[in-house]
């Protein structure tokens, strides 16, 4: 979704695609249009259906409740992303309880449930895998750059492509 301001970009440019794709040639139209997006959330389900690693994660569906379980909170930074977040835009992370705090109370009420809220990991850099089939294909490793935490290359992150092709066996807890 390289160059989107909102997720309404993507829904316009499958419909584009979509009506243009019977009059002009898109190099795989047919096959992008076909692949499947998920929001964060139903990502986070299926790993878990699969037992493969995961962050620990909490959703909450009313402020008190995330404020309830950080303010007992004593490991920080926290991160939270939204369900439909993309290029790391939506991700923040905080340092402390009065951050959290305040940024819980710029959300409205019904939004709540559309953050995942994580332990946050100090790596600085992520793999992404490519999987076909139930089988990891291929994947590139991300790396956050500076001060920056993110490793999205959107933000400035940067990538490096690698043999990462091994069984999603690997890739499951142990």
């Amino acid at each position: 979704m390289a160059g989107t301001i909102s997720g309404k970009y993507t829904e316009g440019r499958n419909l584009l695609i979509s009506i243009l794709g019977k009059k002009i040639f898109f190099a795989n139209h047919e096959g992008y249009l076909k692949w499947s997006r998920m929001g964060k959330i139903s990502q986070h389900g299926v790993f878990l259906e699969n037992d493969i690693s995961v962050v620990p994660t909490r959703i909450f569906y009313t402020k008190d409740q995330v404020l309830a379980v950080f303010q007992k909170q004593t490991e920080w930074p926290v991160i939270a992303k939204h369900e439909k977040g993309y290029q790391g835009k939506s991700v923040k992370k905080f340092d402390n309880f009065e951050e959290l705090a305040k940024f819980v109370k710029r959300i409205q009420e019904k939004n709540i449930g559309m953050f995942l809220w994580q332990k946050y990991l100090p790596t600085r850099w992520d793999i992404r895998v490519i999987v076909l089939d139930g089988k990891a294909i291929g994947g590139m490793k991300r790396s956050a750059v500076g001060k920056e935490f993110r490793s999205n290359f959107s933000l400035g992150g940067r990538w490096k492509g690698g043999n990462y092709r091994r069984t999603t066996d690997c890739w499951r807890k142990k």
